[in-house]
């Protein structure tokens, strides 16, 4: 696949978080680094040295390549400690290194194996590079700030071919924006970011992403006793392609910082750029909440947005002023503060003619009452309903056949028709490391397709029942861009019922450079539709149905409970009942304009519990509880929804849980008559 760094991660971010949610923890990746110790070996070789003389010992255990680090001076270690925990100056077991399978590389990719503070001053990080690779750099504005030979280590197996390195600096040094792969001659062949190479482990504390103070002033203005400034900020960002491995690119993004009156400090979020969704929709929406604060905004709109507003809980309409972010970006920013009393409905986006040209749903709720505020929170949910015409799924029968074309540095590819520039583009991988392949549903079955690296000879899929195929890299069919000699693609058209579920890419020896997992399928199937409650007060019936996701082998079981009939699995589900789910946690809550009520819901397990809304009148409104029947689906024997409609001028002062779990939840919400359009969780403020 492409590797869309720019619109394409954010897509593809929107799906992991969808999938990471449905599968249970248990089931989740674990941290990288075990626990442990082990003895090292008395022959273990010393495989890479630093110049400030700290060196790497490393040896094969089985198929884990393990290593130690040895400081300046000190004996050399006996014993691995594995860990990723600082114990402390006290302890003699210190984490001094870590066992891992042993990669396959290729060419000129680079792996850490290890990375920490020694001796509280001086950061050490040490791994392996693939066969062409001479020499490891840590550079920042392209400046070297160390830099270490690759060495052939005389290990057995798959550790043979590998070249060890070692980089050490000074704790309180600049974090490095690159790490630089060169060959024998000198040349640059590969560049990571630092994080890319540590995989987000390591004592690098420093997050070149978060916001800051710096950048150029846009805006300025104050709500209640809260000041607000919104500045813009630049960074060179690094965005490799396999012709130019150092290629950067000019990113501009917006930071929000919040002050409250006679505070020392500002709060400060980080909000969107003009290198992500923003290139495929002319309006992205930053949302977030502070505690006494309120619910601040954040706009990036481009043609044909002209100017946007905010519609207010209470239908009032706010302008947001857009200021250019500078420099080529065709892009600007704006944002607003919005009290914590009230609530925001939605961001309109506006064409020169006043016109809607793009709706972003927000429906954030008022900010609780300070009182009973636990935190500050902020999000960037990027993917929203308004983008489903981003996605195009109508394909054709097969054959199907890879379309590509240039744009600029980047490769747009699609699938049996034209690319669209710029949401099929992307920076095509340098290293098979970094390619994938992917299936996308098609009359008939499905078509696998990715685009690799030429070093990539084949790919072996396995499908669901346990079959292989082993499928020629190709070239691109028409293609002869800048890229035909770096890049090829992996395709297969597969008819039901063979479904794929795992690929790895191969070189010319066999061996495995990469690998996609979990490629499918992903089914979504709909049980029959339960009525609990007819449809009254202005409001649609309530209905109940049992729904099932299949990610591969697993099932994933739910009942979904709501106004809507289901109809994906994105659908409009107030209530998703598992066998887990019941009390405080699943309470929603959710004013409608359409008719003028407010609604809440929750998840009961007993036909005895209760939720009770208590409001602002000091009346209490006792929740109707609705029998959920049990499906073969679903375990759990029983459930009830529990529903309250409330009137009009019905304002929300407390929510309560009677019953075996009960439980008091602090809440604070206006009339659906005074305020509407908008929906919460509140179980986060359990009392």
């Amino acid at each position: 696949m492409l590797d869309r760094s720019r619109a394409g991660r954010a897509l593809s971010a929107a799906c992991a978080v969808v999938c990471l949610l449905l599968i249970p923890a248990a089931a989740r990746a674990a941290s990288p680094f075990d626990t442990g110790k082990r003895p090292v070996p008395a022959d273990a070789p010393v495989v890479a040295t630093t110049p400030s003389g700290y060196a790497v010992i490393a040896w094969v255990v089985g198929g884990r390549t393990c290593t130690v680090f040895q400081a300046p001076g000190a004996a050399r270690p006996t014993t691995l400690f594995e860990g990723d925990v600082d114990l402390g100056p006290t302890s003699e077991e210190q984490p001094n290194g870590l066992c891992e399978t042993t990669p396959v590389l290729s060419q000129f990719h680079a792996a850490s194996l290890r990375s920490q503070t020694v001796s509280g001053s001086t950061t050490l990080v040490w791994g392996v590079a693939g066969p062409g690779s001479a020499r490891l750099e840590l550079r920042r504005a392209a400046t070297v700030q160390a830099s270490s030979p690759t060495t052939a280590a005389p290990l057995p197996g798959p550790a043979a071919g590998l070249r060890f390195w070692a980089l050490a600096q000074a704790s309180d040094a600049q974090e490095p924006d690159e790490v630089a792969v060169l060959d024998a001659a000198g040349t640059v062949r590969r560049a990571f970011s630092l994080q890319d190479l540590l995989g987000g482990w390591g004592p690098y504390s420093t997050d070149q992403n978060e916001p800051t103070a710096k950048g150029t002033l846009l805006q300025r203005g104050h709500t209640g006793t809260t000041t607000w400034e919104l500045r813009r900020t630049v960074k060179q960002q690094l965005e490799s392609t396999p012709l130019q491995p150092e290629r950067r690119v000019e990113v501009r993004c917006l930071t929000l910082a919040t002050k409250v009156a006679r505070s020392s400090t500002a709060d400060r979020d980080a909000g969107p750029c003009d290198d992500g969704l923003i290139r495929v929709t002319p309006l992205l929406v930053a949302q977030g909440t502070r505690c006494g604060v309120g619910t601040s905004i954040m706009v990036l709109a481009r043609a044909p947005v002209r100017s946007a507003v905010i519609v207010l809980g209470d239908g009032r309409r706010r302008a947001v002023a857009l200021n250019a972010l500078g420099g080529a970006s065709a892009v600007r920013g704006g944002a607003v503060l919005v009290s914590p009393e009230l609530a925001v409905r939605r961001v309109e986006g506006l064409g020169a003619g006043g016109q809607v040209v793009r709706t972003w749903p927000l429906g954030a709720a008022p900010v609780s009452d300070p009182s009973g505020c636990t935190g500050g929170s902020f999000s960037s949910d990027f993917v929203t309903t308004s983008l489903r015409d981003l996605f195009d799924d109508n394909y054709g029968a097969p054959p199907h056949t890879l379309h590509a074309i240039d744009s600029g540095a980047e490769l747009c590819v699609n699938v049996d028709r034209e690319p669209r520039v710029p949401l099929d583009c992307g920076v095509p991988p340098a290293d098979p490391e970094a390619a994938s392949v992917g299936v996308v549903d098609v009359p008939g079955g499905q078509y696998l397709y990715g685009l690799v690296p030429v070093e990539v000879a084949a790919a072996r899929i396995t499908f669901t029942d346990k079959t292989t195929q082993t499928v020629p890299a190709t070239p691109i069919p028409g293609y002869r861009g800048q890229y035909a000699g770096t890049t090829a693609q992996i395709a297969l058209d597969i008819s039901t019922p063979r479904v794929a579920r795992s690929a790895v890419l191969l070189d010319v020896n066999g061996r495995v450079l990469g690998k996609s997992e979990d490629l499918g399928p992903v089914d979504f199937a709909i049980g029959r539709t339960t009525t609990l409650r007819p449809a009254s007060d202005g409001l649609p019936a309530l209905r109940a149905a049992p729904m099932t996701v299949t990610l591969l082998t697993e099932k994933f079981r739910s009942v979904c409970v709501g106004f809507s009939r289901v109809t994906s699995v994105f659908g409009s589900c107030l209530l998703s009942l598992t066998d887990r789910t019941s009390g405080p946690s699943t309470i929603q809550v959710v004013s409608r304009c359409s008719p003028r009520r407010f609604v809440v819901l929750a998840a009961l397990r007993r036909a005895t519990d209760r939720l009770v809304i208590r409001l602002r009148d000091g009346r209490e409104v006792v929740a109707r509880s609705y029998y959920v029947p049990a499906t073969a689906d679903i375990a759990s024997s029983d459930h009830y929804a529990a529903l309250a409609v409330l009137k009009p001028h019905d304002a929300i002062a407390g929510l309560r849980l009677r019953g075996k779990a009960a439980r008091k939840v602090k809440a604070s919400y206006p009339a659906a008559a005074d305020q509407c359009g908008y929906g919460d969780t509140p179980s986060s403020l359990f009392s």
